[in-house]
């Protein structure tokens, strides 16, 4: 998976979060680092900001779409500043769906499973054999 966000605090603490379940995570500070990291992995999963630096999450998220190498992965919108796929306007088709921050742990995994499962598979557990309904159920248990 690929989380982009370039505030340092925010993306060590989301990363340590889905690393905790098992989720193989590389990192991307500007949106010029998700691209070229999307293209040089082609992650089950992109988590993406809007607010990133140098090219923003919408830009980069083109990008992506427009490659046929990494055109099929789904890239959620990973974002305080817009309240839900609708505020996206006409950037909307280049997201496949969306999570807004602040999000608690259990949420944040709950949420990348049930994405994985609906646009993937688990393909983001690859690296640890847990499946997404697995993880939904330690959430569901410890909230």
């Amino acid at each position: 998976m690929l989380l982009a966000e370039d505030h340092d605090d925010s993306r060590q603490i989301y990363s340590l979060i889905l690393r905790h379940y098992g989720y193989e995570v590389f990192e991307a500070v500007t949106g010029v680092q998700a691209v070229e990291l999307a293209r040089a992995g082609c992650p089950a999963l992109i988590l993406m900001d809007i607010g990133l630096p140098l090219l923003d999450g919408w830009e980069a998220s083109k990008l992506i779409k427009a490659d046929p190498l990494t055109r099929r992965v789904p890239i959620i919108a990973f974002s305080a500043r817009v309240d839900s796929t609708a505020d996206l306007g006409g950037a909307q088709p280049v997201f496949d769906g969306f999570i807004q921050k602040p999000v608690s742990p259990l949420q944040l995994v709950s949420r990348v499973a049930a994405y994985l499962e609906l646009l993937g598979g688990a393909a983001g557990f690859a690296s640890s054999g847990v499946a997404g309904s697995e993880v939904e159920q330690s959430t569901d248990a410890r909230a």
